[in-house]
Protein backbone atom coordinates (compact mmCIF):
# COMPACT_ATOMS: atom_id res chain seq x y z
CA UNK A 1 0.00 0.00 0.00
CA UNK A 2 2.79 2.09 0.68
CA UNK A 3 4.17 2.03 -2.91
CA UNK A 4 0.30 2.96 -4.19
CA UNK A 5 0.20 5.75 -2.05
CA UNK A 6 3.40 6.83 -3.40
CA UNK A 7 2.53 6.52 -6.89
CA UNK A 8 -0.59 8.28 -6.42
CA UNK A 9 1.00 11.19 -4.45
CA UNK A 10 3.52 11.94 -7.42
CA UNK A 11 0.28 11.68 -10.17
CA UNK A 12 -1.19 13.96 -8.06
CA UNK A 13 1.96 16.64 -7.59
CA UNK A 14 2.60 16.36 -11.19
CA UNK A 15 -0.77 17.50 -11.96
CA UNK A 16 -1.20 14.08 -14.24
CA UNK A 17 -4.67 12.67 -11.77
CA UNK A 18 -6.18 16.06 -12.77
CA UNK A 19 -7.14 16.55 -8.66
CA UNK A 20 -4.80 19.19 -8.14
CA UNK A 21 -3.26 21.98 -10.26
CA UNK A 22 0.54 21.64 -11.53
CA UNK A 23 2.74 22.88 -9.44
CA UNK A 24 4.28 26.35 -10.32
CA UNK A 25 7.15 26.90 -10.78
CA UNK A 26 9.63 29.82 -9.93
CA UNK A 27 10.76 30.84 -13.59
CA UNK A 28 6.42 31.64 -13.71
CA UNK A 29 6.27 32.83 -10.75
CA UNK A 30 9.11 35.45 -11.54
CA UNK A 31 7.45 36.25 -15.00
CA UNK A 32 3.97 37.11 -13.43
CA UNK A 33 5.46 39.58 -10.98
CA UNK A 34 7.40 40.99 -13.96
CA UNK A 35 4.67 41.49 -16.12
CA UNK A 36 2.52 43.10 -12.88
CA UNK A 37 5.29 45.36 -12.31
CA UNK A 38 5.94 46.14 -15.79
CA UNK A 39 1.82 46.86 -16.01
CA UNK A 40 2.17 49.27 -12.90
CA UNK A 41 4.56 51.06 -14.53
CA UNK A 42 2.92 51.68 -17.83
CA UNK A 43 -0.15 53.04 -15.65
CA UNK A 44 1.98 55.07 -13.57
CA UNK A 45 3.53 56.76 -16.66
CA UNK A 46 0.27 57.11 -18.54
CA UNK A 47 -1.38 58.84 -15.26
CA UNK A 48 1.72 61.25 -15.38
CA UNK A 49 1.18 61.67 -19.29
CA UNK A 50 -2.66 62.90 -18.05
CA UNK A 51 -1.53 65.15 -15.72
CA UNK A 52 0.87 66.98 -17.66
CA UNK A 53 -1.52 67.67 -19.97
CA UNK A 54 -3.97 69.13 -17.69
CA UNK A 55 -1.72 70.82 -15.59
CA UNK A 56 -0.74 73.78 -18.32
CA UNK A 57 -4.35 73.76 -18.64
CA UNK A 58 -5.82 74.36 -14.88
CA UNK A 59 -2.52 77.03 -14.77
CA UNK A 60 -3.58 78.75 -17.83
CA UNK A 61 -0.88 78.10 -19.56
CA UNK A 62 -3.06 76.25 -22.14
CA UNK A 63 -6.27 77.40 -23.63
CA UNK A 64 -9.87 75.46 -23.50
CA UNK A 65 -9.59 74.81 -26.93
CA UNK A 66 -6.27 73.52 -27.44
CA UNK A 67 -6.69 71.23 -24.19
CA UNK A 68 -9.97 69.94 -25.74
CA UNK A 69 -7.83 69.44 -28.59
CA UNK A 70 -5.09 67.42 -27.16
CA UNK A 71 -7.38 65.85 -24.53
CA UNK A 72 -9.52 63.85 -26.85
CA UNK A 73 -6.75 62.95 -29.42
CA UNK A 74 -4.81 61.72 -26.39
CA UNK A 75 -7.45 59.85 -24.22
CA UNK A 76 -9.31 58.50 -28.02
CA UNK A 77 -5.59 56.97 -28.88
CA UNK A 78 -4.76 55.50 -25.15
CA UNK A 79 -5.11 51.52 -25.23
CA UNK A 80 -3.92 51.35 -21.62
CA UNK A 81 -6.11 48.91 -19.89
CA UNK A 82 -6.45 51.39 -16.49
CA UNK A 83 -6.95 49.83 -13.10
CA UNK A 84 -11.48 50.79 -12.97
CA UNK A 85 -10.92 53.69 -10.87
CA UNK A 86 -7.81 55.78 -12.89
CA UNK A 87 -10.30 54.99 -16.21
CA UNK A 88 -13.33 56.19 -13.89
CA UNK A 89 -11.93 59.33 -13.55
CA UNK A 90 -10.06 60.20 -17.04
CA UNK A 91 -13.84 59.05 -18.86
CA UNK A 92 -15.10 61.56 -16.52
CA UNK A 93 -12.47 64.11 -17.65
CA UNK A 94 -13.55 62.92 -21.31
CA UNK A 95 -17.44 63.32 -21.12
CA UNK A 96 -16.67 67.06 -19.36
CA UNK A 97 -14.35 67.85 -22.62
CA UNK A 98 -16.85 66.45 -24.90
CA UNK A 99 -19.28 68.64 -23.12
CA UNK A 100 -17.34 71.71 -23.56
CA UNK A 101 -18.29 74.20 -25.59
CA UNK A 102 -16.08 77.26 -26.72
CA UNK A 103 -18.71 79.38 -28.83
CA UNK A 104 -20.78 81.24 -26.42
CA UNK A 105 -23.71 82.00 -28.38
CA UNK A 106 -24.09 78.23 -29.25
CA UNK A 107 -23.22 76.96 -25.79
CA UNK A 108 -26.47 79.56 -24.73
CA UNK A 109 -28.33 78.01 -27.11
CA UNK A 110 -27.82 74.42 -27.01
CA UNK A 111 -25.78 74.46 -23.47
CA UNK A 112 -22.91 73.27 -22.12
CA UNK A 113 -20.05 73.86 -20.16
CA UNK A 114 -17.39 77.28 -20.78
CA UNK A 115 -14.03 77.43 -20.37
CA UNK A 116 -13.91 78.14 -16.51
CA UNK A 117 -16.22 75.21 -16.04
CA UNK A 118 -14.09 72.88 -18.14
CA UNK A 119 -11.12 74.10 -15.91
CA UNK A 120 -12.75 73.19 -12.82
CA UNK A 121 -13.50 69.86 -14.16
CA UNK A 122 -9.91 69.35 -15.32
CA UNK A 123 -8.45 70.18 -11.99
CA UNK A 124 -11.10 67.99 -10.11
CA UNK A 125 -9.52 64.98 -12.40
CA UNK A 126 -6.14 66.20 -11.62
CA UNK A 127 -6.65 66.20 -7.88
CA UNK A 128 -8.30 62.94 -7.94
CA UNK A 129 -5.04 61.35 -10.24
CA UNK A 130 -2.82 62.60 -7.70
CA UNK A 131 -4.77 60.10 -4.92
CA UNK A 132 -4.87 56.99 -7.10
Amino acid sequence: MTALWLFRNQMETSGLLGNSAPPRNKTSETAEACEDMSKNIEITETINRYQSLIRPFITGEMTAPEFEDAYLSTFKADATDFPRQVFDILEQLFGDVDEYVADRALREKAGGLDDDQLRRCAQRAFNQLQTV
